[in-house]
């Protein structure tokens, strides 16, 4: 465990426990893919959620240029942004995972 009074520059700690990943097909019929990671804080002894979303995007360069053309291509890229869900505090890394599924449930239509 982490001794804080060493990291006095640092004003919270979390330490990220559990990580689950799923793709879901939303109500508005896109398919995300949703990452959800369950953190320990220190302060409060409880477990919350970080939640994000997959975002693929284009890497255009703009700088270097030889005679007119782009020292190189542009490239696709992928990224985790953050994903809005309601607040969740729980005793346990699962038990906050749960909270955090449910919420996601209800924003997204039955895959099978």
């Amino acid at each position: 465990m982490i001794e804080e009074k060493f990291y006095e520059f640092a004003c919270e700690f979390y330490t990220v426990e559990k990580v689950v990943q799923t793709v879901v097909l939303l109500n508005n019929g896109e398919t995300e893919t949703i990452r959800l990671e369950a953190r320990f804080r220190h302060d409060t002894e409880k477990y919350d959620i970080a939640s994000y979303k997959k975002e693929y995007f284009t890497v255009q360069p703009t700088f270097p240029q030889t005679n007119g053309k782009y020292d190189r291509e542009q490239e696709d890229a992928e990224t985790w942004v953050k994903y809005e869900l309601p607040s969740v505090t729980e005793n346990s890394a699962d038990k906050a995972i749960e909270r955090a599924l449910n919420w996601l449930k209800d924003r997204c239509k039955d895959c099978h």
